[in-house]
């Protein structure tokens, strides 16, 4: 076991884990829009930054991939901390005014308005809705049939393109809804894409798919 000092609290971890994931376990609640526990970690919104000191110098990591070692100190709630994560959320509501999930950061927050200009967007780029549907799995190489029976997710809204279609290696495996952040349908905190799972029928003679 790792030990290290977490808001002046002594606490262990297992070797190989983040600062995020012990966070949790001892109830030390970190803000993230980018992470997912069905994913690996990105540190895309940088909002999980924390404070680690190594005996010598401060220095500012995102928590969710940070692995912990020995001896180290976290703080995950100074001013400095607090201050950078008030102006991504910020940020993050001048582009998202309409999201639910950006709201209630602002608030915690005490963000009334944002002083920056506004959009009308709903995607907070996360990367979740790309990530997901990598890790679903891209379409899966032919198996020694005419046709597959496989689960597809579309995403709708996605940067990579509407309708974005990721296919289940384990074809009727599926990430189901209760994985989303919040037990939504959507993998995006920001609720820009949609998931929608069809049933469908590959025939890899035409080329062609027939969605049931």
């Amino acid at each position: 076991m790792i030990t290290f000092k977490l808001n002046g609290q002594t606490v262990q971890g297992e070797k190989g884990q983040y600062i995020l994931q012990v966070a949790e376990k001892y109830g030390v609640d970190i803000p993230t829009m980018c992470h997912h526990k069905a994913l690996d970690p990105a540190g895309m919104c940088r909002l999980c930054t924390v404070e680690v000191f190594d005996g010598r110098r401060t220095r500012y990591v995102t928590s969710c991939n940070y692995p912990i070692w020995e001896g180290m100190e976290v703080k995950t709630d100074t001013e400095i901390v607090r201050e950078g994560r008030k102006l991504i959320v910020e940020m993050l509501l001048a582009r998202c005014p309409e999201a639910t999930a950006v709201q209630a950061l602002a608030k915690s927050y005490g963000i009334e308005k944002p002083r920056f200009q506004t959009g009308d967007d709903t995607c907070i780029l996360c990367g979740l809705c790309t990530r997901m549907c990598e890790r679903i799995g891209a379409m899966p190489a032919p198996p020694p049939t005419n046709t597959i029976s496989a689960s597809v997710s579309l995403a709708k809204n996605s940067p990579k393109g509407p309708d974005t279609m990721a296919v289940s290696p384990g074809f009727r495996e599926k990430i189901q809804d209760d994985t989303m952040p919040g037990g939504t349908s959507s993998p995006a905190p920001g609720g820009g894409v949609a998931m929608r799972t069809l049933s469908m029928t590959m025939p890899f003679s035409s080329g062609k798919f027939a969605i049931e």
